[in-house]
């Protein structure tokens, strides 16, 4: 039985900006649509990760603002150099940079070229009440 699958992909990368209390994490994936016998299966390949330690960031010095901006520099000129024009951001965790990050990523330049971003989300999951507290002892 002969299969048909076909691949196509898109010019647009996604970005999953993961933030943690002491480090910052930028993955880069790229969405490939495949056609298999009629049936479309939408997956993603990761191409790049990025992190403040990859920079030579050590410590306390992956919580800085510094160390973002850098961070989201470097992953904005790799999909530069990729001839991407435009990208996804999507946010998890919480941190105090995400407008930094964002402000980065879209003054970022190379050759007189600019990212476009479609779309921002935010996906942080927020506890609405937290978990049951432990029943108090009675003396």
């Amino acid at each position: 039985m002969k299969m048909n699958i076909k691949k196509q992909t898109s010019n647009i990368l996604t970005f999953y900006i993961k933030n943690t209390m002491h480090n910052t994490f930028i993955s880069i994936c790229k969405e490939t649509i495949l056609n298999k016998n009629n049936k479309i299966i939408p997956t993603q390949q990761v191409l790049k990760i990025f992190s403040c330690g990859l920079f030579g960031f050590k410590n306390r010095k992956k919580e800085t603002p510094f160390a973002s901006s850098i961070l989201a520099n470097k992953s904005a000129l790799y999909a530069l150099q990729n001839d991407i024009k435009y990208i996804h951001i999507i946010f998890k965790g919480m941190n105090f940079f995400k407008k930094l990050i964002l402000n980065t990523i879209m003054k970022t330049k190379y050759n007189n070229r600019q990212l476009h971003i479609l779309s921002i989300t935010d996906i942080t999951q927020y506890p609405h009440n937290g978990c049951r507290q432990k029943k108090i002892k009675k003396r």
